[in-house]
């Protein structure tokens, strides 16, 4: 979230994909990953994304899940803290 991009879109469905062509621009909220092969591997997708920005943006996701897939409004329930982990790295 935040980067400017250059991408291409593809309808599937009901869904858009798209795929990264270039990245213009990043996010402030960007880092560099921890490992050094975590852009080859594409296993850890947050791992160039600030700790607190990850709560954040996973939490939104959340949200919109319920929302869009679940059609539960946010003012039908009550969404706890998110928690984050003693070990941001290699905890699972």
């Amino acid at each position: 979230p935040g980067d400017r991009v250059t991408v291409t879109l593809e309808e599937r469905g009901k869904a858009t994909h798209g795929e990264l062509i270039e990245l213009l621009e990043p996010s402030p909220e960007r880092r560099p990953p921890a490992c050094s092969i975590a852009e080859r591997c594409g296993g850890c997708g947050w791992m160039g994304l600030l700790d607190e920005a990850q709560l954040r943006h996973k939490r939104e996701i959340v949200i919109s899940t319920l929302e869009h897939l679940g059609g539960i409004e946010p003012s039908d329930y009550e969404l706890l803290a998110s928690v984050d982990s003693r070990e941001p790295l290699g905890y699972r």
